[in-house]
C-alpha cells in the first residue's frame, strides 16, 4: 500500500470519527417533559436552584460555563429567553448578579438546543490532542423544574491522523424551580 493511499485512509477515518457527532437520546424523558416550542418557550423564564437534585452532578451554572463557582446553596440561576434563538443565563448571589452568559441555539423536539460546543486540548503539541464536542438540551419537566440533558464525546487524535474515540457520555440533570417569573 502506498504512503499516499494510507494517508487518505487515515484522514478519512479522522473525518468520519469527527463528523460522527454526539447526539442526545431523548427516550428516557418521553412523557416526563413539557414540549417547548415557538408558542410557549417563555415558560423557561424563571429562577432555578444552582444545585442539581442529584448532588453528585455538577451545578447548573457549570452546565453552561466553565467558571467553577462550586455548589453553593445560596446561588440561584435566572434563565430568561431573549427570543427563539437565545437564552440569557444569570447567576445570582442573594440579589446581586455574579455573572451573565448568553446561549445561542434553537428549539428542537420540545427543548432548547444549545449550539454544539467544540474544544481541543493539546497534550503533546500537534502529535497528541483531544477533540471534544458537547451538546446540551434544555427543557422543563411537567413540574416546571429545569431539565438539562448534556451529551459529550471525546476523541483522542494521535499524529493528527489516527482518531481513537475515548469517551461518550450523557447526563440528565434536574434543577428545582425556585420562583416563577411572570413576563408581560
Amino acid at each position: 500500500m502506498s504512503l499516499k493511499k494510507l494517508y487518505y485512509i487515515l484522514t478519512s477515518c479522522l473525518l468520519i470519527n469527527i463528523s460522527a457527532c454526539t447526539s442526545v437520546k431523548l427516550g428516557s424523558r418521553a412523557g416526563k417533559d413539557i414540549v417547548l416550542n415557538s408558542e410557549n418557550y417563555m415558560q423557561l423564564n424563571g429562577i432555578y436552584s444552582n444545585n442539581c437534585t442529584d448532588t453528585s452532578q455538577k451545578n447548573l451554572w457549570n452546565s453552561f460555563e466553565s467558571d467553577s463557582l462550586g455548589p453553593y446553596p445560596d446561588y440561584k440561576v435566572v434563565i430568561s429567553p431573549n427570543d427563539l434563538n437565545t437564552l440569557k443565563v444569570k447567576i445570582l448571589y442573594e440579589d446581586s448578579v455574579v455573572a451573565v452568559s448568553v446561549l445561542a441555539g434553537h428549539f428542537k423536539k420540545g427543548y432548547f438546543v444549545v449550539e454544539r460546543e467544540w474544544t481541543t486540548v493539546s497534550i503533546l503539541g500537534p502529535a497528541l490532542w483531544f477533540l471534544n464536542n458537547n451538546l446540551k438540551y434544555i427543557g422543563l419537566d411537567k413540574s416546571n423544574n429545569l431539565v438539562v440533558l448534556n451529551a459529550g464525546r471525546k476523541v483522542l487524535v494521535m499524529l493528527m491522523l489516527l482518531p481513537i474515540s475515548i469517551k461518550k457520555s450523557q447526563h440528565e440533570n434536574l434543577y428545582h424551580r425556585a420562583k416563577l417569573v411572570n413576563m408581560r
